[in-house]
């Protein structure tokens, strides 16, 4: 998955890494599509098997992909499955890999400000 690549290089410009793009398509797609058609598609086929994954980038682009698509999709998620992001995010913050963690951070920063008002039901799970 192109989410998965290694970070870019400090000279090398990110519009220009894969990863960018990818997130790019993501997030288009999940302003663009139905919902309830783009998200259990991503969440079974993509997201569930990248964060069982044993490579820390792909555990990442996992969580990233969540992320990018929480705008476009927050009233599906905050209906069907804000737990189960809570969750994924929560296992991603005890993650070994540095880079895991990193992305659950951005994850539940993504999920702070568009879930809200129902987010802040969680915050004692989220930060106890």
């Amino acid at each position: 998955p192109l989410m998965a690549c290694p970070d870019r290089d400090e000279d090398e410009d990110s519009s220009q890494h894969p990863g960018s793009f990818a997130g790019s398509v993501l997030d288009t797609l999940a302003l663009h599509l139905p919902s309830d058609k783009l998200v259990p598609l991503l969440y079974k086929n993509y997201i569930i098997p990248l964060m069982a994954s044993g490579q820390p980038l792909e555990r990442k682009a996992g969580l990233t992909a969540l992320a990018v698509v929480a705008e476009g999709t927050c009233e599906y998620m905050l209906e069907h499955m804000l737990q189960e992001c809570l969750k994924l995010a929560g296992n991603g913050l005890s993650d070994g890999a540095p880079e895991v963690r990193n992305a659950a951070l951005y994850a539940l920063g993504q999920f702070a400000e568009h879930f809200q008002p129902d987010i802040v039901k969680y915050s004692n799970e989220i930060l106890p």
